[in-house]
């Protein structure tokens, strides 16, 4: 168990919520990481009255970063008994503001799209039509368009322009086209609070994720393998509690950061993250407060907890859920642990708390990181042979630059 002598800390967390359906992850929110905000627009009208009896749909996302990956979706209607023949969508973009918004297509989900120049072309399955006298139209795959972004300071968003295309088929009145367009526009804006950012975690890129807090940076950077699928990947600087777990007085920052949508593996000791501050302190004595994603925890009367997660070897811990005689979003020390079973006490030395409620319940670690010499990193550089570790080192007579090592707590949850 570690001692809980330092003076001062900065408090640090993973949390596992992403927003809306983004990605296909959760409804959850935070109220401290930033939001993404979807909008999505249909050609016009939609359903249509003449011609091909179709519709696009193209949904874009507010809240981005300017510099980094963002995501684009389109869908296509069938509102028509017959099938919709050859359909395809162009996709082109357009700075919004002065300068160049310089995007990239990486890749599609599924792979229906190729880049062209600061967009994509996508070709889709023939869709069939819909039976007659139904209310509702026959909808495609839903693709996911990723793209690298690092636009201009001076643009306040990206404006889309999807044009979708459809071959005339042989029963058609005489006289049709031979082929019909269905233009449909969506803007983008970036996200404007300087204390937090998002980004869509592109394969084999370097990500970087900063916030402005009172004038002071942070941050937080990791890499993402090759062949890895997209995530949403979010950070926020916020003011923090002047009184830490274990009562230690906190430096008063908090960094929150949602990694959650990462795929399994994908942090490791060979893989770090690294979260960066620089706060305001007289000297480099600190340690950090690390609350890492919840787990399973199994409950057994009248005092028992398991975890598999190695939650028996952390200072406290606090419950997303919790059995009844103990509280959720409540810290509690970690004591009497053998092997995967501990129990939760008010003090580092306290009795078991008894409990009424058994079942399965979730519980986040809770580590003091720094306040021994194995969790001491020796730069912001070069990472530690082993995880958690922190270092700090004096900037000028008023401020320190602290990083932080890890790798979450052995895995990213989705």
């Amino acid at each position: 168990m570690h001692r809980h002598t330092r003076r001062k800390a900065i408090k640090l967390g993973i949390v596992a919520v992403i927003a809306l359906a983004l990605l296909g992850g959760a409804s959850q929110s935070s109220a401290q990481l930033p939001s993404i905000v979807p909008s999505l627009s249909q050609s016009s009208p939609c359903p249509p009255t003449s011609g091909r009896l179709y519709c696009v749909d193209l949904t874009t996302y507010n809240g981005f970063s300017r510099n980094g990956g963002i995501e684009v979706d389109v869908q296509l209607e069938n509102w028509s008994t017959s099938a919709l023949t050859n359909p395809a969508v162009a996709l082109a973009s357009a700075g919004i503001g002065t300068g160049a918004a310089n995007l990239e297509f990486v890749s599609s989900s599924p792979s229906f799209c190729s880049g062209t120049a600061g967009g994509a072309s996508c070709s889709f399955p023939n869709l069939s039509g819909i039976a007659k006298g139904a209310t509702s139209p026959r909808k495609s795959a839903f693709v996911r368009l990723y793209f690298a972004i690092a636009a201009d300071a001076t643009l306040t968003g990206v404006r889309f322009t999807a044009t979708g295309t459809a071959k005339e088929s042989s029963n058609d009145s005489p006289g049709a086209a031979n082929e019909e367009t269905r233009p449909v526009t969506s803007d983008m804006s970036f996200g404007t609070n300087s204390a937090s950012s998002a980004t869509i975690a592109l394969a084999g890129n370097d990500v970087s994720l900063g916030g402005l807090l009172n004038a002071l940076p942070s941050s937080v950077a990791f890499a993402i393998p090759p062949g890895s699928d997209p995530f949403l990947a979010r950070f926020a600087a916020d003011p923090g509690p002047t009184e830490c777990f274990g009562g230690i007085t906190c430096a008063g920052l908090e960094l929150a950061t949602d990694l959650s949508g990462a795929p399994a593996g994908t942090f490791s000791a060979g893989n770090q993250i690294l979260w960066t501050s620089i706060i305001d302190a007289v000297n480099a004595n600190l340690v950090a407060i690390h609350y890492y994603d919840p787990v399973a925890v199994s409950a057994t009367p009248p005092s028992t907890l398991k975890s598999s997660a190695g939650l028996s070897s952390c200072d406290g811990v606090t419950f997303a859920t919790a059995p009844a005689g103990l509280s959720a979003n409540v810290d509690y020390y970690v004591v009497k642990a053998s092997g995967s079973s501990f129990g939760v006490a008010t003090r580092a030395s306290g009795k078991p708390l008894s409990f009424t409620g058994s079942g399965s319940f979730s519980a986040s670690c809770i580590r003091i990181i720094g306040d021994q010499k194995s969790e001491q990193a020796t730069s912001c550089t070069t990472p530690p042979s082993t995880t958690p570790a922190l270092y700090a080192a004096k900037i000028s007579s008023s401020a320190v630059r602290v990083c932080l090592w890890d790798r979450g707590n052995g895995r990213i949850h989705y």
